[in-house]
C-alpha cells in the first residue's frame, strides 16, 4: 500500500479525496463517523471501486448513521464498525 500527501488548488478536502479515489485501484477509508451526506459526496468513486473499497468507522459518538452504512455497502464497499471496549475510542485523524 502506498500513502501520499495531496494538495488542491483551492484547498478543498473533498476535491482531494475525490482525486485520490478516482485514481485508486483500491481504497481503505478510516473515519471517525459516516453520514449519508458524506457517503453521497463520494458515490461515484465508491461505485467505481466496488468491492475494492473498505470503510472502518465507529458508532461511539452517535454521529454515524445506519443510512450511511447501508449506502456505502450498497455501493460495494466493505464496511466494518469498530467500537473499542472500555474508555478507549476510535477517532482517526488521517
Amino acid at each position: 500500500m502506498r500513502a501520499r500527501t495531496i494538495t488542491t488548488a483551492d484547498g478543498s478536502l473533498i476535491a482531494g479525496i475525490r482525486t485520490v479515489l478516482a485514481a485508486a485501484e483500491e481504497a481503505r477509508l478510516c473515519v471517525a463517523f459516516a453520514t449519508a451526506a458524506g457517503v453521497h459526496l463520494v458515490t461515484k468513486e465508491l461505485t467505481r471501486l466496488g468491492g475494492r473499497a473498505r470503510m472502518l468507522v465507529t458508532t461511539q459518538f452517535g454521529t454515524t448513521t445506519s443510512e450511511a452504512l447501508r449506502r456505502a455497502r450498497a455501493l460495494g464497499a466493505e464496511v466494518r464498525v469498530l467500537n473499542p471496549a472500555g474508555s478507549r475510542t476510535y477517532h482517526p485523524k488521517l
